[in-house]
């Protein structure tokens, strides 16, 4: 039995700067802790109507990264962890989460349906981020479409997370192996109870 069974309903957002980490980590905490995991990079692609697959290699901020399909994903993201809540499961958003705006979303939707909240940071040294997507950009069937053309882009965009309080921002370097990442992710959470 999920131990979210016992207890009110996650909502954790685990976000970041491409290339970070953060599918990985959400799916490990999602699998870790049978909760479900919504994935930017699948919703995205399902409004599009594409396949996950199929990569968009768009100049930043233009196509299906464009600002107005980046809000409607966050907006289709928000509605289906809404449902989930309501049955009372728990959820792990696996974003960007850039701008403040869709970080405050999110984060009005937890309290909203009483849900405990928790916004994981990623964090990684720029080398171990070239490095990781230049590995990305050999593997078959990878369906993010960050790549290093686009990183300064979106590192400069970034708007800093200093919207939530101390307690519910969790920043997690994850420059070592994936397990580990994963490992101290469960940990943190575990170590502040939401």
């Amino acid at each position: 039995m999920p131990d979210d069974a016992r207890s009110r309903p996650k909502l954790i957002i685990v976000c970041g700067i491409i290339g970070t980490g953060k599918s990985s980590v959400a799916r490990g905490i999602a699998e870790s802790k049978g909760w479900v995991m919504i994935s930017s990079d699948v919703v995205r692609k399902e409004l599009a109507k594409i396949p996950a697959t199929r990569h968009e290699y768009v100049a930043f901020d233009q196509g299906i990264y464009s600002s107005e399909f980046t809000a409607k994903t966050y907006e289709k993201m928000n509605q289906i962890a809404q449902r989930l809540l309501l049955e009372g499961r728990s959820v792990v958003m696996d974003a960007t989460f850039a701008k403040r705006q869709y970080r405050a979303k999110t984060y009005a939707l937890a309290n909203r349906m009483n849900a405990g909240f928790r916004c994981i940071e990623l964090v990684c040294p720029d080398e171990e981020i070239k490095r990781r997507l230049a590995l990305r950009m050999e593997r078959k069937n990878e369906i993010s479409d960050g790549r290093w053309e686009i990183f300064s882009q979106q590192k400069a965009s970034f708007q800093k997370i200093d919207d939530f309080h101390d307690e519910e921002h969790i920043v997690l370097d994850t420059s070592g192996p994936e397990k580990e990442s994963v490992a101290r992710a469960l940990s943190m959470i575990a170590g502040r109870r939401c």
